[in-house]
């Protein structure tokens, strides 16, 4: 993989994580709860964008995903982290498990091309 390509993957996940962070800070911004709007304040780094590529990349996955995606798997990760009680043990056994509606996994749902779908099973399981 050349070093452009990886460079634009990290991207669109950190991306995908920001926006995340932006509607949790929205939702969070109506409150008056001061601790739950500097919680909140966490954005994605590098190094957790590193992480989703290379489970991505570990069974494949990854060949399957369009930066539309990626933006999707980002944001899906920030929002299952924050409703995991940012616990990776807890987020990897969500990722896991999870099926949506049809039975799919989520791995199965990305290389479906239908990230959209798992980012809305994330919502849905993780609404706060």
């Amino acid at each position: 993989m050349t070093d452009s390509l990886h460079e634009d993957r990290i991207k669109a996940i950190l991306q995908g994580m920001r926006r995340a962070e932006r509607r949790r800070a929205e939702r969070r911004a109506d409150s008056s709860d001061l601790l739950s709007l500097i919680d909140g304040a966490a954005y994605g780094a590098p190094e957790d964008a590193q992480r989703a590529l290379a489970w991505l990349a570990h069974d494949g996955t990854l060949a399957y995903l369009s930066n539309t995606d990626l933006h999707n798997v980002g944001e899906t990760i920030c929002v299952a982290w924050n409703g995991c009680g940012s616990d990776l043990a807890t987020l990897s056994q969500w990722l896991r498990e999870v099926r949506l509606a049809d039975g799919r996994s989520a791995l199965q749902t990305l290389r479906d091309g239908d990230s959209a779908a798992l980012l809305a099973a994330a919502l849905a399981a993780f609404p706060g």
